[in-house]
């Protein structure tokens, strides 16, 4: 809102400066305001006739906001909130804190936040998710909008040395963020996407803010605040996707169900947005015979094409199953061809094998999944099971 009052607030207190939640663009004070400002200057006009009930509304200029009706932009946000901020720099201690509270939906909201504080010499050091809302407030209520909010908490920056290159920082990011995320839902259930979003995407912007700006490429170039913020959503995409992934499912298993299943073909750069966050490269998958390289792409198998393969070379005894991915195949080859199901080795979990169907048929509506998964509802190990011996 208004920083009229800010170096009032801040003359005693030097230490910590604690602000309400910049609202980028969605909430109006002033126009919300104006619902009891006539009311209060019908009543009060006539006392205050040179100052604040002269003007038949309340003030709008000085709100920092994005209101396109009022000619206020992105720029005019961002020039206002790095004032603010350059005068909590000013009067705060060099030990002092910096405390606010955001979340938003949209990415360019978090862009602003980041680049008013790293302009204003500020650096993110801790980040707190908080449950802000209840399930049932009217500010949420039928919408995917976001129950949490986060408190951050930012410190007068100190010159650094370290550099660090921006795929080793978004290995640290990934692991920061999932960590962030694991404590979270230990204590709540039922996350929505949206909220998944605002606990990462404030983990993820202390870890860069930290090193800011000294990030660079692999060819030693500055990484800017709007390309860290977009592979920091990319970042959030996977983990929005892992959600929704069986629980103890290895890498390539992981990776296959939830990025490569419903592709044929994938060309190299897109494949490297799926693996980098992830620490990986292509040689697994090419190794499991799941990508064929084909000129500059790469072609995915279907799991008939692949599950022939497996069981040609499990025939010739030239193969083990290493994921859950090679046995789930298998088993799709072996019953569409023949019509009955394998010996499942004891070391690959039955209710993960399930699990992982039911995701794969929800993802790609392939029934041979659901089948499948109905098969093995009973199932027992043994050496093998034909289709009429099982049911």
């Amino acid at each position: 809102g208004d920083h009229r009052d800010l170096h009032l607030s801040l003359r005693r207190q030097r230490q910590m400066c604690i602000r309400d939640r910049p609202y980028y663009d969605n909430v109006e004070y002033s126009e919300l305001a104006d619902f009891f400002y006539v009311w209060l200057r019908l009543g009060l006009k006539d006392k205050y006739k040179d100052k604040e009930f002269k003007s038949p509304l309340s003030s709008r200029a000085r709100e920092i906001v994005v209101n396109k009706a009022l000619n206020k932009d992105e720029k005019f946000f961002l020039r206002g909130l790095t004032n603010v901020w350059k005068e909590c720099y000013r009067v705060l201690k060099d030990s002092g804190l910096l405390v606010f509270t955001f979340h938003h939906k949209e990415t360019k909201a978090w862009a602003s936040i980041l680049k008013s504080l790293l302009n204003a010499n500020f650096y993110i050091v801790a980040v707190y998710p908080v449950h802000s809302e209840t399930k049932t407030s009217p500010h949420i209520y039928g919408q995917e909008s976001r129950a949490f909010d986060t408190i951050i908490v930012a410190r007068k920056r100190k010159e650094t040395k370290e550099t660090k290159t921006w795929e080793q920082l978004k290995d640290e990011i990934y692991l920061k963020a999932k960590e962030a995320l694991k404590r979270v839902k230990e204590s709540h259930t039922g996350l929505t996407n949206g909220d998944i979003s605002t606990i990462v995407l404030g983990k993820c912007l202390e870890v860069y803010s930290k090193y800011y700006p000294n990030v660079v490429d692999e060819n030693g170039k500055p990484i800017d605040v709007d390309t860290a913020v977009k592979g920091i959503m990319e970042i959030i995409d996977v983990l929005k996707i892992e959600e929704y992934v069986p629980e103890n499912v290895d890498d390539v298993t992981s990776i296959y169900i939830r990025s490569l299943a419903r592709l044929r073909t994938i060309d190299f750069n897109e494949l490297n947005k799926i693996l980098q966050p992830r620490g990986l490269s292509e040689k697994p998958l090419k190794d499991a015979f799941i990508l064929y390289p084909k000129g500059s792409t790469y072609r995915i198998l279907s799991p008939k094409e692949r599950g022939k393969i497996i069981d040609e070379k499990v025939k010739s005894k030239k193969f083990e199953y290493q994921y859950y991915i090679d046995v789930i195949h298998h088993l799709y080859y072996v019953y569409t061809e023949f019509g009955r199901l394998i010996a499942i080795p004891e070391k690959f979990d039955i209710k993960i094998i399930r699990d992982v169907l039911a995701y794969l048929h929800s993802k790609t509506k392939d029934e041979t999944y659901k089948i499948l998964k109905d098969l093995l509802e009973e199932y027992k190990p043994q050496k093998t099971t034909t289709l009429k011996e099982f049911m």
